[in-house]
């Protein structure tokens, strides 16, 4: 016997998930599932009947209701603060101002790094923070990026690529790769059009 579940508690119950999603489309008549694989055997779900879903009265989850209300309200004026001070900030250093000098009327605290290389994050650094700055455009100031509840602002003040000369091992070593399996994809994608269309006459004769 299996105790009552809904059909979005279907997957959090260790059984197939299919399997169990399966009962909502029997009834009376079709009161049996198909057979579905359980380890090296197999299963098949008897209907026994449905249980009519419960409206609750408000003051039952009222408390939850404020609780889920008031955390959502929260997230949301966080996340309009977080867009405000990011255009206070991109308009003080097109002013002029330096990051640290935009942050402070602002009451936000700025802290600077030397420059460093994406395999040596400098230590104290938020490695998700690393990451993101990585994909800043030199300049420019991310959107207010959450970590453990406090809001972080990455301003990029230069970005350099190196320059990797064509006879460096690690470069051709990756062109090697990338040319394989650009290779591989053509071919595959060529395989899968010929399954779905057909052989060719010529190639079928």
């Amino acid at each position: 016997t299996i105790e009552p579940y809904t059909a979005s508690g279907a997957a959090e119950r260790a059984l197939s998930t299919e399997m169990l999603r399966s009962a909502f489309a029997l009834n009376d008549s079709r009161y049996y599932s198909d057979a579905y694989a359980i380890g090296e055997d197999f299963a098949v779900l008897i209907y026994k009947g449905r249980i009519d879903p419960v409206i609750p009265e408000f003051e039952a989850v009222a408390a939850e209701v404020v609780t889920d209300y008031a955390s959502s309200e929260k997230r949301r004026l966080f996340n309009e603060s977080g867009a405000t001070l990011q255009s206070q900030l991109e308009t003080a250093l097109a002013e002029g101002k330096t990051f640290a000098e935009a942050a402070l009327p602002l009451d936000l605290t700025a802290q600077s790094y030397e420059p460093f290389k994406v395999s040596e994050i400098p230590e104290g650094l938020n490695a998700s923070i690393a990451q993101q700055a990585i994909r800043l455009k030199a300049g420019s100031v991310s959107p207010m990026i959450q970590i453990g509840g406090i809001g972080t602002f990455i301003h990029l003040k230069s970005k350099e690529v190196p320059e990797i000369s064509a006879d460096d091992s690690d470069f051709a070593e990756s062109r090697k790769f990338l040319s394989q399996l650009t290779a591989y994809l053509s071919a595959n994608s060529l395989a899968n059009e010929l399954v779905v269309n057909g052989l060719p006459d010529e190639a079928a004769e």
